[in-house]
């Protein structure tokens, strides 16, 4: 059980925190399974709504994530919904990304305005199971969040 001196530390003390997490057995052995790359992982992007400061960060980090955790494959739907409906999956690679680095916006996707109502659920299923996409991350505003949280209960 985490007893409460496992949070009594000041702010910026991240050696405690860290042994805290060290102590963790069973999160050890995840993140060496990831680490080592005998886990795959395939990440998708949809980018939803209107284009903001910060969205082709998102697929920066994205792509740091890769790099740490080996046998990270990531892809995105081009243009979000419509991408979705039409099937249009790109790889996300450095090479492609690297003139997008650090500019606003959604450019290196793109995205619609199309909400991502409960009638597409079963189209994002689909694709999912289709392009063995084991994670997905939904980029966007208040209602992409909504979105997000409605198309997870429907996976679950």
């Amino acid at each position: 059980m985490v007893g409460k001196e496992n949070y009594d530390y000041e702010q910026g003390d991240i050696a405690k925190m860290n042994r805290f997490f060290r102590d963790d057995k069973s999160a050890n052995k995840r993140r060496t399974s990831i680490n080592s790359g005998r886990i795959r992982t395939k990440i998708s992007l949809l980018m939803l709504g209107n284009p903001s400061p910060g969205g082709n960060n998102i697929v920066d980090g994205l792509l740091q994530f890769q790099n740490v955790r080996k046998g990270t494959t990531l892809v995105g739907y081009w243009n979000g919904v419509e991408g979705l409906l039409e099937d249009k999956v790109i790889d996300i690679s450095e090479e492609s990304f690297a003139p997008y680095r650090n500019l606003g916006g959604y450019d290196y996707l793109g995205s619609t305005n199309q909400k991502l109502n409960p009638s597409l659920f079963d189209k994002v299923a689909e694709s999912v199971k289709e392009h063995q996409i084991t994670g997905l991350v939904i980029v966007g505003a208040t209602h992409e969040l909504t979105d997000a949280i409605n198309i997870t209960e429907y996976f679950l």
